[in-house]
């Protein structure tokens, strides 16, 4: 079980065991996770972003991404 099956398992759970109604699937959701993780991640190592909105980010795309 790899990074992705993990994240998306989770996501699945988190929807209730599946895709829900507009929003793309468990695996896409997982990979949209783990770019938005990157991305941050490298902001912050350029110094870009800072902690809170970064953590703004987050809340607002994964809870878009989520339902």
């Amino acid at each position: 079980l790899g990074l992705l099956d993990l994240i998306a398992e989770q996501v699945a759970a988190h929807r209730g065991g599946g895709a829900a109604a507009g929003l793309p699937s468990p695996e896409w959701t997982a990979w949209a996770l783990i770019g938005l993780g990157t991305a941050s991640n490298l902001g912050r190592e350029l110094g870009l972003p800072g902690t809170q909105p970064r953590q703004q980010m987050f809340a607002a795309i994964g809870g878009q991404l989520l339902g």
